[in-house]
């Protein structure tokens, strides 16, 4: 088992029974199962699976575990046929057999296992009257529909649908039915069960769907939404019937939001049924509202259905008196209080609509606005601002990228306060009474959705009431809140020079953003309009920078990590831009004549060049003649920036899909700026513009962030020669959109990783580990990775598979400073949570302090590369002092090399030689 030799360790390995027989000993069968215990966790066994690939008695056994009954032994069998399969041409059968079988899959529902349980839950439901028996036979008849969608005939669904038109079923049985009939949707044959040939013959899904949305429903019931949200699936996916039509199902809303649906509330407004307090259960509005959603998005033209049934104007700031899913989440210090998220839910559909395109129908902000003034009534001190800060977000998203004046912010404000008034009357609330907590949550849902100016002036409002030493009055606004809520806890953390800082850097970032879309919105058409845009790129840049100097003081090296290194990527990108506009114009692009001098001198020399060679293609033929080689000495600075944007890309393994996609953008868009730039000097691709202005730069303008702005871009090179006016349109074009949005400045975390890395030999507080010269150090790295899941999820949204480890080794090296050394790497699968390996290290024997470091490189289930750095805990290091064994013995005896010369001497003559040799130089 100690052997080198790996084909030996194997044959130990398989013939260790053997062993037992001639060794039946205690001591020699539990040292055995260790030592097989430690192959088996380090993997080692899997090295016989391509010994044994094609023995055909291991193909019984694997076979045969197939059918095992008991859990564990079945997974492992599977995963092992699984693996066989990919290494043996043998297993199960041969290729041409398992190619014919693969059209076996289609009938695969078809399993007389199932099928008579299936008829058996739905004769005891048609038989059974006790509520309770027939709600779990509903239960499991939405297991089976859920799981196995496949095994249903056209027979189950007749007995369901029978079962829904009878007078005995209750509303919320038919609910459930039409759940049963919305997992069978994703059934190979889903148009076969739900289809209907003959609706007279036998009732059919159509039939129970009507009668769903014609009959009397209870506004408690979840039969409606429930019905909606199946039919839009259905016409959706399969589009079966006629009855499931888009236009069909259009109406089919609008029937379903007619004035007879409308009930009154405690408030004293008639209000639909999807807002009413006694409206269907949450989960139902959820289903409802995605089905809908993703319904518009196939068939876009009859968005217009949401203006027709005018759902905008149920939209509206008053709070329920039943505070029914209050939490309380402390966050920094402070705690967020949600409420009621019915009117919060409305409004997240309908910001959702506003997004996919700028419609006729939407309702201007000054309307919305209007509209929330006159339904604005305080109820109940005791509520949360969840719905609130929601209907706040929609009106940030019907303004569109689109400032809102200082009237139309100070409307929102008092709407705000009249809506969180304790008490004192509607009347008496103003902007003024708002709790800072809310204030802060409204400025960062302002810089989330284009409203950086609004977003700059609260958090500079934040700023200046606790600069002005009321960090008192604060510290009350606080305890009232809580004191509200009724929650007894004690809020005793002040604001701090630190949260300063961070509502500070917060204010100039998004004051920035404002400015530099001011600055460029009134740019001139024509004349010297280029100097001015590339003076507001820089100032927003130099602001930017001076706005992450102030993060990085508020634990910008801890708490606010990502957005230090985030505020340094944006202005990193407008110096970027900037550089490259100046170089641009400098190369000839927008001069007061049209052209600049430099490209009319350069028409002079072509048409010389021409004349004098006869070349009427009118083709530079020198690359010294281009004027846009220069800009090529810019692709260092945006390399840089590609190198930072991954880095940060990198570390966010934690972060949500949204935060992702938008560092992607910026990174996409930085590959886009390199290739131009990677081909500005080149002859072929030298174009003399003749004159253009600022109406030049005119595109379709996309309110998105730099996603969109990057598919853009990219069109607009594809269709254009390249030249210095191009590189300028282009970066005039991303500045002078719509501020945009930031995901990514407060992103959510989906989950939680964490790694702890030990280095084995070990030293205690950073001690030095003293070694000789020219010795070999096996380290042995053992680490664990730490997932945690969040929002009730079953499994991490990234889940680490593996890890590589890579090894450098820095040591002082003269004047030059210190010089990195890559020693090794190795590829670590995680087996559970734990990954262990070995690495053996030469070490120089000239060095006398190194540092041996070992990061780790987090791979995900596909395949991508996660780095987390030291913050977390994914690198290691080790202090290593490298000493020369015998040197003091050296100077005092003298050469040890004359004793084995004048061996055969007489001894006298040996020490006299020793003694008076000289001491040799070191």
């Amino acid at each position: 088992m100690s052997s080198p030799n790996l084909g030996e360790q194997c044959k130990t390995i398989a013939e260790f029974p053997s062993i037992f027989e001639q060794f039946p000993f205690p001591v020699v069968i539990n040292s055995i199962f260790l030592k097989i215990a430690e192959l088996f966790r380090e993997g080692l066994f899997g090295v016989l699976s391509r010994i044994v690939k094609d023995n055909i008695s291991v193909h019984h056994v694997l076979m045969s575990k197939l059918e095992s009954h008991y859990e564990v032994e079945l997974s492992a069998a599977i995963w092992t046929a699984y693996e066989f399969a990919s290494i043996s041409n043998d297993f199960t059968t041969d290729i041409d057999t398992k190619l014919k079988l693969i059209p076996l899959g289609e009938y695969a529902y078809h399993d007389m296992v199932f099928l008579p349980k299936i008829e058996l839950l739905l004769t005891h439901f048609r038989s059974a009257s006790a509520v309770d028996v027939r709600t779990n036979l509903l239960s499991n008849l939405i297991n089976l529909a859920n799981k196995l969608p496949n095994q249903w005939d056209s027979a189950h669904i007749s007995q369901l649908c029978e079962t829904f038109l009878e007078t005995s079923t209750t509303d919320q049985e038919k609910a459930t039915i039409l759940m049963v009939f919305y997992h069978l949707t994703s059934s190979v044959n889903a148009a076969e069960l739900l289809s209907c040939a003959n609706p007279l013959s036998k009732p059919c899904v159509s039939v129970c769907v009507e009668h769903a949305l014609t009959g009397e429903v209870a506004t408690s019931s979840s039969l409606l939404p429930n019905a909606l949200s199946l039919a839009c699936k259905i016409s959706r996916c399969i589009g079966v019937d006629a009855i499931f039509d888009s236009e069909s199902v259009a109406a089919m809303l609008v029937a379903a939001h007619a004035p007879a649906g409308y009930v009154g509330d405690h408030s004293g407004f008639s209000s639909s049924w999807i807002l009413s307090d006694s409206g269907p259960p949450l989960q139902a509005l959820r289903l409802l509202y995605s089905e809908l959603l993703k319904f518009f998005e196939a068939f876009p033209s009859y968005v217009s259905v949401i203006g027709s049934i005018e759902l905008f104007k149920e939209v509206r700031l008053i709070l329920e008196k039943r505070f029914r899913n209050m939490y309380f989440l402390p966050l920094n210090g402070f705690f967020l209080i949600g409420g009621s998220p019915r009117m919060a839910l409305l409004c997240q559909f309908l910001g959702r609509i506003c997004e996919n395109d700028r419609l006729a129908w939407l309702p201007e902000p000054s309307e919305l606005l209007t509209q929330l003034r006159t339904s604005c009534n305080p109820v109940s001190p005791t509520c949360g601002f969840d719905q609130l800060l929601q209907v706040c977000v929609l009106v940030f998203r019907v303004a569109n990228g689109l400032p809102l004046s200082k009237e139309q912010q100070h409307d929102l404000l008092e709407c705000l306060a009249r809506a969180t008034d304790d008490g004192s009357g509607a009347a008496a609330a103003s902007a003024t009474t708002l709790d800072p907590w809310i204030v802060y949550k409204l400025a960062c849902k302002a810089s989330l959705h284009k409203q950086p100016r609004f977003a700059a002036e609260l958090f500079e409002q934040l700023t200046s009431l606790v600069s002005h030493n009321e960090e008192s009055i604060v510290l009350i606004a606080f305890l009232s809140l809580i004191e509200k809520a009724k929650i007894k806890s004690t809020f005793t953390k002040a604001i701090t020079e630190k949260n300063i800082s961070w509502l500070r850097g917060l204010a100039a970032f998004n004051c920035a953003h404002a400015d530099l879309f001011d600055a460029v919105s009134d740019l001139p058409l024509g004349g010297t309009w280029v100097p001015k845009l590339i003076s507001a790129i820089t100032t927003a840049s130099a602001s930017i920078l001076e706005a992450q100097q102030l993060v990085l003081a508020a634990d910008g090296h801890t708490v606010h990590r990502f957005q230090t290194a985030y505020f340094e990527i944006r202005s990193v990108l407008l110096s970027c831009l900037a550089r490259m506009c100046n170089e641009a114009f400098q190369a000839g692009a927008f001069a007061n004549s049209g052209v600049c001098s430099r490209w009319q001198q350069l028409r002079r020399m072509n048409a010389a060049l021409m004349k004098s060679e006869g070349d009427h293609t009118g083709k530079i033929t020198s690359n010294d003649q281009n004027p846009l080689i220069s800009l090529r000495s810019l692709l260092p600075l945006w390399k840089g920036l590609e190198e930072k944007v991954s880095a940060l890309t990198q570390q966010c393994i934690d972060a949500d899909p949204g935060t992702l996609r938008h560092l992607n953008a910026i990174l996409d868009l930085v590959h886009l700026f390199i290739e131009i730039l990677t081909k500005c000097g080149s002859p072929a691709e030298l174009k003399i513009p003749e004159g253009a202005g600022l109406s030049d730069c005119s595109v379709p303008v996309s309110q998105d962030s730099f996603e969109s702005a990057v598919a853009i871009l990219r069109q607009l090179v594809a269709h254009s020669p390249l030249s210095a006016s191009l590189l300028v349109n282009l970066a005039t074009h991303l500045v002078s959109q719509s501020p945009a949005n930031f995901p990514s400045l407060f992103f959510t975390r989906c989950q939680s990783t964490q790694v702890r890395l030990v280095l084995l030999p070990s030293t205690n507080n950073s001690d030095t580990l003293t070694l000789s010269s020219g010795a070999s150090l096996v380290l042995r790295v053992m680490g664990v990775v730490t997932q945690s899941q969040m929002d009730g999820q079953r499994r991490p949204l990234r889940a680490v598979t593996a890890v590589k480890l890579i090894l450098n080794l820095q040591h002082h090296q003269g004047p030059g400073g210190n010089t990195n050394e890559c020693l090794g790497m190795q590829l670590l699968p995680v087996r559970g949570d734990f990954f262990s390996g070995e690495f053996c290290v030469d070490l120089p024997s000239m060095v006398e302090v190194c540092r041996l470091t070992v990061e780790a490189i987090l791979l995900d289930d596909q395949q991508r590369k996660w780095k987390l750095g030291n913050e977390g805990g994914a690198m290691a290091s080790l202090n290593v002092r490298i000493e020369s064994v015998g040197n003091n013995s050296a100077k005092s005896v003298g050469d040890t090399r004359l004793v084995l010369q004048n061996f055969n001497l007489p001894l006298p003559m040996q020490v006299e030689g020793i003694l008076t040799a000289a001491t040799p130089s070191q």
